[in-house]
């Protein structure tokens, strides 16, 4: 075949157009795109395109890449080798320049992949930093082509100021990217830490989470003991979207899920119609999902909970959403945790005031270092005293005590807070009411708490003994 020729480029044309571009366009990929168009159509070639090079994996990843008509995209990952051996040039920093890839003995046999994708002929243009090959500017022609130097010159010339332009606008959309997710972060901190129950900072989390990446649902759940069935517990839906509260099986989501999620790994399912079973990918359609991204959390080795994002439509996820949703599913657990047990610690109190209430016994709670003392309604209303009260160790204490009991109370407390060899508190005396002037016969008992050889609080109970005494007495 007979290599076409090549029409002439005006170059100061090409670069002042992308100088234009560099100006006005503030997004990195669209600034790529921008540039491989302006090559490719100046050139009259099939494709050109800009990716990042990953020289150990032997990788470009092509966000988009412009096309000439009838003519599929790359974007993608792919991999060097299945093209030929030319990665080694790449490596090396120098320009590969294929004329006709059936004769190419970088290529060989791999010729036919790469006319399968309409590069016959092709020129890839590395861009290189201090530690090797970092990005890649690629012309494709479907056809045998021979790449003269008047045309070799300017694609050198735009591959740098592209790579340039485009690593500093990401620079700039990463720094952009993290005052937002600061400032996001932040908001929900503010709001989480507003509520006093598990269900609340769901409700919070899985909306602000929602709303502020702009996908149709995003949920919370519980992983059951056999780390295969969990409850969706929280869940914020956008306006048309399902909610999908609820109980489910992992394994009804698929082997991917199983393994992945099984794994601590996160589920990433840019479609599923297209990457999993169609029996499993049912699973995902029934309750309104496309596109997902599962968020594990482990805990001691277990999966514990599931965090997740989901579009209705296919969507390609970004490395900032999968960051964000794993910051935010660690801080959900820990608010989650922190209300449980907040939660937990006010019932049990609760339950512990009831039964006192029921039992008629009063609650003490002593600070020796600062000489704090307080009681609950019932101690006061033992010691004849109102609920607003003010109390203290030598006033409501030691001065509502009967006369003769108020010394050997007095020691009781003392030798309770002896930090050589503490003797347990387990003392009755008579209290003498100081607003209403009732005797009571009270038993107390208590426990100290020692730290640094030395007593920090004393705690202990205060039950009316009234009655009994009244009956041993007679």
């Amino acid at each position: 075949m007979t290599l076409r020729a090549t029409p002439s480029v005006d170059r100061m044309s090409v670069l002042d157009t992308l100088s234009d571009f560099i100006r006005r366009i503030d997004d990195p990929d669209a600034l790529a795109y921008a540039a491989a168009e302006l090559l490719g159509s100046s050139l009259g070639v099939s494709r050109a395109g800009y990716g990042t090079v990953d020289t150990s994996a032997e990788t470009i990843t092509i966000s988009r890449d412009w096309n000439a008509p009838g003519i599929s995209s790359l974007a993608g990952v792919l991999r060097f080798r299945d093209y030929g051996s030319y990665i080694e040039d790449l490596k090396r920093g120098e320009t590969v320049i294929c004329a006709d890839a059936e004769k190419d003995p970088r290529i060989g046999e791999r010729a036919d992949a790469l006319e399968a994708i309409s590069a016959r002929a092709l020129v890839n243009m590395p861009i290189s930093e201090s530690d090797g090959v970092v990005a890649l500017l690629y012309l494709n022609n479907a056809e045998p082509r021979e790449w003269t130097a008047e045309e070799l010159e300017p694609v050198r010339e735009v591959a740098e100021r592209t790579r340039t332009a485009v690593e500093r606008r990401r620079a700039e959309v990463a720094v952009r990217g993290n005052e937002a997710r600061l400032t996001f972060l932040d908001a929900l901190n503010r709001e989480t830490a507003k509520t006093r129950d598990a269900d609340g900072v769901l409700a919070v989390t899985t909306r602000m989470l929602g709303e502020h990446l702009m996908v149709s649902s995003c949920a919370y759940a519980d992983m059951d003991p056999d780390e295969d069935g969990f409850t969706i517990r929280g869940d914020w839906a956008a306006p048309g979207a399902m909610h999908i509260l609820g109980h489910y099986s992992l394994a009804d989501f698929g082997q991917k899920a199983v393994t992945e999620l099984g794994a601590g790994r996160p589920l990433v399912i840019n479609d599923n119609l297209k990457e999993i079973a169609p029996e499993e990918a049912a699973t995902f359609q029934n309750i309104g999902i496309g596109a997902t991204i599962c968020m594990p959390f482990v805990k001691e080795g277990r999966l514990t909970a599931l965090m997740a994002i989901h579009h209705r439509q296919a969507h390609r996820w970004s490395k900032r959403e999968l960051a964000l949703l794993t910051e935010v599913t660690e801080r959900s657990w820990a608010h989650i945790e922190r209300v449980r047990s907040e939660q937990a610690a006010r019932e049990a109190a609760e339950r512990l005031g009831l039964a006192n209430k029921a039992a008629g016994i009063g609650t003490w709670d002593y600070d020796p270092v600062n000489d704090v003392l307080r009681w609950d309604d019932r101690c006061k209303e033992l010691f004849g005293l109102s609920p607003q009260a003010e109390i203290s160790y030598e006033g409501a204490f030691l001065k509502g005590l009967h006369p003769d009991d108020r010394q050997r109370a007095h020691e009781a407390v003392s030798e309770a807070l002896e930090p050589t060899s503490p003797k347990p508190y387990n003392i009755e005396y008579r209290t003498i009411g100081v607003e209403d002037g009732t005797e009571r016969w009270i038993a107390a008992t208590g426990e100290a708490i020692f730290s640094g050889g030395k007593a920090v609080r004393f705690i202990g109970t205060v039950l009316d003994i009234s009655a009994q005494s009244a009956i041993c007495a007679y």
